[in-house]
């Protein structure tokens, strides 16, 4: 809940320095509104281009995640199956553990996506949670995936800062 409070404290803060931009605009010499009005233009256009950069990088990642998964399906699809030939070739000591595979991949199948027209199956949260201790190594690619994404957070904002530093001795 403390979100709620801190976006209606940004909010709050927004709205009354707009409120002092209003006021202060009619007190201030015209060569100044002049000269604010065209850095904000300037503002307006690098945080425009800013904007474009992150949805295109937005547009192009989730592109590459989906044909990660859909490359990581056909070849589990193809493992699965090298799996239950050498199993078949293994003889009738291998027949449970082809049932046992294939009891997996169709419980598998339901769960990502559904069985017979329903919706996929919705695990609760202990029942994840169970799930997810079998996979550690896991918890290891989340992390840098998640520092990957705070330095690509964290590039803008530098380059922001390099061109506003630039601008300042200009």
């Amino acid at each position: 809940m403390t979100f709620v409070w801190r976006a209606t404290l940004v909010m709050c803060i927004i709205f009354a320095g707009c409120l002092l931009g209003v006021l202060l605009q009619h007190w201030l010499p015209s060569q100044h509104v002049a000269d604010a009005k065209s850095a904000i233009t300037t503002i307006q256009g690098l945080v425009g281009l800013l904007l474009a950069l992150v949805l295109g990088l937005l547009v192009w990642t989730s592109y590459g995640v989906y044909s990660q998964q859909q490359s990581e399906a056909h070849t589990l699809g193809s493992q699965v199956l090298q799996l239950d030939l050498a199993l078949e070739r293994y003889g009738p000591a291998a027949d449970r553990g082809r049932e046992l595979l294939k009891q997996e991949l169709q419980a598998s199948r339901v769960r990502f996506w559904g069985g017979g027209g329903s919706e996929p199956v919705r695990l609760t949260y202990g029942q994840s949670r169970a799930e997810l201790r079998h996979f550690k190594r896991r918890g290891q690619s989340w992390l840098k995936r998640i520092l990957f994404y705070v330095a690509m957070a964290l590039i803008p904002v530098v380059v922001l800062g390099l061109l506003f530093l630039i601008a300042r001795k200009h």
